[in-house]
């Protein structure tokens, strides 16, 4: 797919999300360029990029590391629990996907996964339900995504162990909302995601 995007387009940045549905910590969005030329090193190796969810800790760690040495570009943006209180998840994601788009200012198209979200509107922007399984790109967005976030995560954790941050990483898990139940909120909760919680 990048091969014949990249056959109209000199470059291309990959944006992917992760943290959207957590109700804890922040949202972290990924863009990652690449040339012409990037792409075509990459590709020599036959490395296939998987969807991050697919890949275990120490995988992605691979990934990651395959990522750095190879000096690919890429940005991350994250968006605190606060501010998506403040103006909702999807502006927050809409938000990140700006500032990405300012970042990479040189960049000729913008692949996104998953829907088009509501109040976008910047015309060099692809989307791609499943981006994160089919364009090998847009699972290095996701990787490095997820690497990040769930490193941030096990650092809160430190800080507010009986939470168990470092195992559900702020996800709606059964235990994650008997932990709030019990112990109430943290400054790293969205309050706004707590309303059938509470």
């Amino acid at each position: 797919m990048e091969k014949k995007i990249l056959s109209k387009y000199k470059n291309l940045v990959s944006i992917d999300e992760v943290g959207r549905g957590s109700l804890a910590g922040p949202l972290i969005v990924c863009g990652v360029y690449l040339s012409k030329r990037d792409f075509t090193k990459i590709n020599s190796y036959k490395i296939r990029f998987f969807d991050s969810k697919l890949l275990s800790f120490k995988e992605r760690k691979i990934f990651v590391n395959f990522i750095k040495n190879f000096k690919i570009k890429y940005k991350i943006i994250k968006i605190s629990n606060q501010k998506i209180d403040k103006i909702g998840i999807n502006q927050a994601f809409i938000l990140a996907i700006f500032k990405i788009i300012k970042y990479f200012k040189n960049a000729q198209i913008f692949l996104i996964d998953g829907k088009k979200p509501r109040g976008l509107n910047f015309k060099n922007c692809l989307f791609f339900i499943k981006g994160d399984r089919k364009l090998s790109s847009i699972s290095m967005s996701s990787i490095l995504a997820k690497n990040y976030r769930d490193n941030l995560m096990i650092k809160i954790s430190k800080k507010y162990p009986d939470y168990l941050f470092d195992l559900h990483k702020g996800y709606g898990t059964k235990k994650h909302i008997q932990l709030i139940k019990e112990l109430g909120y943290t400054p790293f909760h969205r309050k706004s995601f707590l309303k059938n919680i509470f």
